[in-house]
């Protein structure tokens, strides 16, 4: 019998409750796999995936083979004849669908919401695949896509669509009612339609797919007991009808009270919870957090995501609205907001609200942008919880009163000790806010440490170096700090603000390194090089955004390895020790401030050129 995940007792009890539709295909897919295992025994088992959660995503049904591939598949129960399709003139759009004689209301065509979940796939959630398709195009297809129309004959839903001018329209399968009886060998098919021909489908593909569908299949959880003080405990507590600000200085344990709060919300709403943040890379740290606490809760209840992922899925989800009217390459910033406001106030009653919603980091966000997330996706006696530090502004957003810009009035729950941050580590800190810091923009909040000696060696270091523009020297002096101090992998992040220099920085250790492992939150030398060999330079652009979004999306803490990352990316992580290097660029005073708070115990600070900072870092002398 093939697997299926979950069981057939619980889908039937799921809510929302699943469509005609979908119950009607899947004990299909569950009969015709059973029929295919008993003819073929030696093969692997097929694997069924009903609303698989990834991370927002919800595909209706992912079929998953050891030896052959993937499908994805969304079943639709739409009358087709109440539907008028408005093709697109691009080959870049499958179009939109909209209900004959009413008003307002287009839905998005099928086609792209699978296409969209096979794109994140390999495009966000997985370096594996984001690194096989480019060194071979052809593992793109390893996962294929389809649809299931329940009301629908294949010949009517393949005419309603026949118009599409999309260049990848042949390429989704289209099944009709009547396709169901056979559907499970027509998947069989369409994965290995040469069977004496090896798959370009990998068991790492294999593994790494269920990973990503699956996430307690391998779920490792932070073993670290955690207790939080009185006041952490106190605003860890879940509230409906309420909205506040929690401010803190770094390493009061802002993302800890945040964590608690979001599993305290899943037990008394028992309902899923919405935690934002901007940082691509902030989402694991906030999951490993979650971790520290959830014990029974599932991972399902939990929607931890970044905002501009949030938002392309929920266009994906309730609108016709494509990623490029959205998005500028590389969807790194929103260029169309009004637009997005106006597409969803049409259809803001069928939106899903949330009960919770909680937001990390919240300095980076745009005023808009609250008011966006609070007017279409939270109830009106919901919990509304912002988590920030206006000194960590670095991606300098507007300020009130020397403030973070928030819709959310009333003096805000603050923060005040540090727990992460050693006692030399504070004074330089403060120290640097003092130097740095205009008193015209911010409030100069001396930082007060609290001492625990479980979190900190004795042998806290802080050490400045000024290595002149060699690459080599810098690399060097990184591996003899690594070997003079003997300090495990897992514990080193190399922080800096020039990508390109980064990526040589990596080069070099592996070179001289080369058993161990490196997790960067961009791409190698080598990927690099492999992306600006395209001649489409526009391409080339969307590839690079391509692999650095999935290296940040999969950038973890506890992997073992080195870790390289920008300032940016690391914004909000933590580091037992940090090299940062300050290079000729223009790196603002926030950026700095920011870097160096994640550091728990050994800082080294490596100056390349810069001019800005070297009188600081110069004269401070190890916390004294």
């Amino acid at each position: 019998m093939p697997q299926i995940y979950p069981s057939l007792e619980i889908i039937k009890e799921m809510r929302p409750v699943p469509t005609e539709g979908e119950l009607f295909l899947i004990n299909y897919l569950v009969e015709g796999f059973a029929q295919l295992e008993c003819s073929t025994p030696d093969n692997p088992k097929w694997e069924i995936f009903f609303q698989p959660f990834l991370n927002g995503d919800r595909p209706d049904i992912i079929i998953l083979n050891k030896k052959k591939g993937a499908y994805i598949i969304e079943v639709k129960d739409y009358n087709l004849d109440a539907y008028e399709y408005q093709p697109d003139d691009t080959k870049q759009s499958y179009g939109s669908l909209v209900i004959k004689n009413a008003k307002h209301t287009a839905v998005n065509v099928p086609h792209t919401q699978v296409e969209r979940y096979k794109s994140n796939l390999y495009n966000t959630y997985s370096t594996i695949l984001s690194s096989a398709v480019l060194d071979n195009a052809s593992v793109y297809g390893c996962i294929k896509t389809g649809i299931f129309f329940y009301n629908s004959d294949r010949s009517k839903a393949k005419a309603k669509f026949s118009k599409c001018k999309h260049q990848h329209v042949n390429y989704i399968a289209i099944w009709g009612r009547e396709d169901a009886e056979d559907i499970a060998n027509k998947i069989n098919y369409g994965l290995n339609p040469k069977p004496f021909k090896e798959t370009l489908f990998k068991e790492i593909y294999y593994t790494e797919i269920r990973r990503i569908i699956d996430p307690g299949y391998n779920e490792i959880e932070r073993n670290q007991k955690v207790s939080l003080n009185s006041r952490q405990e106190s605003l860890s507590i879940s509230k409906p009808n309420t909205k506040t600000t929690i401010k803190g200085v770094p390493g009061s344990g802002k993302t800890l009270v945040l964590a608690k709060r979001a599993v305290n919300a899943v037990n008394r709403t028992n309902k899923q919870v919405l935690v934002l943040c901007y940082n691509i890379t902030l989402t694991n740290y906030i999951k490993d957090n979650i971790s520290r606490f959830r014990k029974e809760a599932s991972w399902s209840n939990f929607y931890v995501v970044h905002f501009h992922l949030f938002i392309a899925q929920q266009i994906n989800e309730y609108t016709t609205l494509t990623i490029e009217e959205v998005f500028t390459a590389g969807e790194e910033d929103i260029i169309n907001l009004e637009c997005v406001k106006q597409a969803f106030e049409e259809i803001k009653d069928n939106i899903i609200k949330y009960d919770t919603i909680l937001i990390d980091e919240v300095q980076d966000f745009d005023l808009e942008w609250l008011e966006f997330i609070t007017r279409f996706f939270l109830h009106d006696k919901g919990e509304y919880v912002l988590f920030g530090d206006e000194k960590q502004n670095i991606y300098k957003r507007k300020q009130e009163n020397k403030q973070m810009r928030t819709n959310v009035k009333g003096r805000p729950n603050t923060l005040t000790s540090s727990y992460r941050l050693s006692e030399s580590i504070v004074n330089l800190t403060n120290k640097f806010q003092k130097e740095f810091f205009s008193p015209e923009k911010y409030n100069i909040n001396i930082i007060k440490p609290v001492e625990q000696s479980s979190l900190f060696d004795t042998n806290t270091l802080i050490e400045y170096v000024n290595l002149g523009s060699d690459p080599q020297k810098l690399m060097d002096y990184i591996s003899d700090c690594i070997k003079k101090f003997n300090i495990v992998d897992n514990d080193v992040c190399i922080v800096g603000n020039n990508i390109e220099l980064m990526r040589k920085v990596e080069e070099q250790y592996l070179t001289t390194h080369k058993y161990q492992k490196t997790s960067t939150t961009f791409e190698t030398e080598a990927e690099y090089n492999k992306i600006v060999n395209f001649r489409d330079k526009n391409y080339q652009e969307i590839k690079l955004g391509e692999v650095r979004r999935t290296k940040k999306y999969n950038f973890r803490l506890n992997g073992g390895s080195i870790k390289l990352s920008t300032m940016q990316s690391f914004k909000g992580w933590e580091a037992h020790t940090l090299f940062l290097i300050l290079d000729k660029t223009d790196i603002s005073c926030e950026l700095i401030y920011t870097s160096i708070t994640r550091c728990r115990n050994r800082l080294f600070i490596i100056n390349i050129e810069n001019e800005t900072y070297h009188e600081f870092f110069s004269n401070y002398d190890n916390g004294k």
